[in-house]
């Protein structure tokens, strides 16, 4: 029996973190926290993706690109607390071939504290930390 590593991502949200407004609120007082995260997919299949933390955690996935300033453009899932205990989860199949970017943010305002997302699926799963500008979006394109 061979025992595969269960990939996880650890990080904090602070109020240095990226800020965007999620859930049609008026961020005009105090922003939302994200950290954006592209995943690395070397197998095609099932995955399950769960948050685990003491903030109220809430997560999107999305295809190609993520654009904090049209946080609703390109998603393929939004959850709040399907994992329990208030954190996101998701689950649904991903393929090599294409680009996925988790945005791992919090359900109310100006909140900071740490979380670790948990992959679950036929191969591991690689967690890329990745900052995005604020003036545009994160594309990313196949270079033949």
């Amino acid at each position: 029996i061979s025992l595969m590593a269960v990939p996880t991502y650890s990080s904090v949200l602070t109020f240095n973190s990226q800020t965007f407004c999620h859930r049609t609120d008026n961020c005009l007082d105090s922003p939302f926290f994200y950290e954006a995260l592209q995943l690395n997919i070397s197998m095609d299949g099932n995955y399950t993706f769960l948050c685990n933390s003491s903030m109220d955690t809430y997560g999107y996935l999305y295809n190609n690109t993520f654009d904090p300033v049209y946080p609703t453009m390109n998603i393929l899932a939004i959850d709040d607390d399907s994992g329990g205990n208030y954190q996101f989860m998701f689950s649904m199949f991903l393929q090599t071939l294409s680009q996925y970017i988790l945005v791992a943010t919090t359900y109310n305002k100006n909140i900071t504290g740490p979380f670790t997302i948990t992959a679950h699926g036929l191969a591991p799963v690689g967690f890329t930390r990745i900052n995005i500008s604020s003036k545009s979006s994160m594309y990313f394109r196949e270079f033949l």
